[in-house]
């Protein structure tokens, strides 16, 4: 099973976004919005070892913030908000992927930080669709908790553990 680390933020003042995640994220209904910490593995790790990663990867951290720049369509056709990267999110990045998850290390490198929004097939209106959000860039959101995720063969998301961040 797969399994995946997300940076949690709040979304409530900002229905415009799920309500678009909703139409063009087929992910929508497993998750919320959310930034990929570390991106989809699967690794002979058992979730009790990865918790206890989880737990002391984020200990001493407390909730930060993220800018978010802009809209874009990635070259694998998924559209997003990219993330600027910030010293936080570069070191629990990091941490991360020491442990029992260095083995992912070589393959974040180079990774976008971003939100999706939408997933192919793109519809071709999808650009004018989210321009009648009105979103004013760049804007932020406090990352509040980091979520560890199993992901069920059919696409579901099971919800492993939640770290809390203190604010």
């Amino acid at each position: 099973m797969l399994r995946a680390i997300h940076a949690i933020f709040d979304t409530s003042d900002l229905p415009c976004i799920e309500a678009f995640r909703k139409r063009f994220d087929p992910l929508f209904p497993h998750i919320q919005a959310h930034l990929t910490v570390v991106f989809p593995f699967d690794l002979p790790v058992s979730d009790e070892a990865l918790l206890a990663h989880g737990q002391t990867c984020t200990e001493g951290l407390r909730a930060f913030s993220m800018e978010l720049q802009r809209a874009e369509c990635s070259t694998d056709d998924h559209f997003w908000l990219s993330v600027r990267p910030s010293p936080t999110l570069e070191e629990l990045t990091r941490r991360l992927h020491e442990g029992p998850l260095a083995p992912l290390a070589v393959r974040q490198f180079g990774a976008t930080p971003h939100i999706t929004l939408a997933r192919p097939p793109l519809p071709p209106d999808l650009q004018e669709e989210f321009l009648k959000l009105s979103l004013h860039f760049p804007f932020s959101r406090t990352i509040t908790s980091i979520l560890l995720e199993a992901i069920e063969p059919e696409g579901g998301s099971l919800e492993l553990g939640r770290f809390s961040l203190p604010e």
